[in-house]
């Protein structure tokens, strides 16, 4: 009887071993399955009416498509705003978007990584933005005083755009696209005059006070954990992303893409600018980006600027921190910034990369 009660306890151990492993295993396999991405998708000038960043867009579905792939939770947020050329709109723009991310940074769930993704200028939106939840984290004498300065010098670098440069952005996206893609009838913002900018910083600076206020003393804590930009026009004197806000930028460009550079003041790549000595680089990585049609890397093309917002970029995009980190073994770096070359199949087949 006292063997026979060991073997039943022995077994009785071994049992719960095994219920123990199980659970824990069906646990991990519960975590990896409830990972939430809260990603928000910014379109760029004249382009409030495009399909991209929108449910209807092929970029939208295989975003979708990649999360059902991984087992991850994809919230997807199209913001829109008006889409104008001018400092204006893409201040407004950013007002707007500190209130989408501060409304829902209070019902974000347990490990949910909050991503943004910005198509020329909308790239630009988001770094106004990053910038302005910045200066949340200061006192508000000095919030205001840099809020001042940061609208002041959107609006001076406004003047270097001529109006040759805006009719070359005119024609470029018309021939790409059709007039539904591209809204030409939208009117850009008048230039305001001395009196005129005093009354768009204090409007501007309310609005976003009040978007801020329901955070209170949390708004430090609003993060964007991975930021991805597409041919977005660098300047960094104006649009630099700030890397307090911003844990990881991920910046796309195309050397075939000459809407990005359209003015003297925008560049492709923050390497480019070699006066930027001071600022802080580790965590922008710059990818040049180019398609295929095989999954041989064979007949590589460079594509234009609205081609950077295709259905191949979209099913990969979310792919890239996984293989970066190949580029920090290397430190392969320009100007101290990571930089490496990146190549979409457009039969969606995969996804090469490496250092340039």
């Amino acid at each position: 009887m006292k063997k026979s009660g060991r073997i039943f306890n022995r077994s009785k151990l071994i049992f719960l071993a095994l219920a123990c492993c199980f659970f824990v295993w069906l646990q991990a396999q519960q975590d990896q399955a409830t990972k939430h991405y809260k990603v928000f998708l910014v379109h760029g000038t004249f382009a409030r009416g495009s399909t991209w960043y929108r449910p209807c867009g092929d970029f939208f579905k295989q975003l979708e498509l990649w999360g059902k792939s991984k087992k991850i939770t994809m919230d997807l947020r199209p913001f829109a705003w008006s889409g104008k050329l001018s400092a204006a709109a893409r201040v407004n723009a950013a007002v707007d978007l500190v209130q989408e991310l501060v409304k829902e940074s209070q019902m974000l769930l347990p490990q949910t990584k909050t991503i943004l993704i910005g198509h020329s200028h909308g790239g630009n939106v988001i770094f106004l933005a990053s910038q302005m939840l910045a200066l949340a984290r200061q006192n508000s004498d000095k919030m205001r005083a840099k809020f001042n300065i940061l609208i002041e010098q959107c609006f001076e670098a406004e003047k270097a755009c001529s109006e040759a440069s805006r009719e070359f952005i005119y024609r470029s996206l018309h021939e790409e696209t059709d007039s539904n893609e591209v809204d030409f009838l939208q009117a850009q913002d008048r230039p305001l005059s001395t009196a005129g900018l005093e009354v768009f910083k204090d409007v501007a600076f309310e609005t976003l006070c009040k978007n801020l206020v329901t955070r209170g003393d949390d708004s430090e804590n609003i993060v964007m954990d991975e930021v991805f930009v597409l041919g977005t026009p660098i300047d960094i004197k104006t649009y630099f992303p700030s890397h307090e806000v911003i844990k990881r930028l991920y910046s796309l460009y195309s050397i075939d893409d000459f809407v990005q550079v359209y003015s003297e003041q925008f560049k492709r790549r923050f390497s480019d600018f070699h006066d930027c000595q001071s600022c802080n680089k580790d965590f922008i990585v710059e990818l040049r980006a180019t398609f295929t049609s095989a999954s041989d890397a064979i007949d590589v093309k460079d594509p234009t600027h609205l081609q950077l917002n295709n259905k191949a970029v979209g099913r990969w995009i979310l792919e890239i921190p996984e293989i970066v980190p190949c580029f920090e073994r290397g430190r392969k770096t320009f100007n101290n910034f990571q930089y490496g070359w990146i190549n979409f199949c457009t039969n969606l087949s995969r996804l090469y990369a490496k250092l340039s």
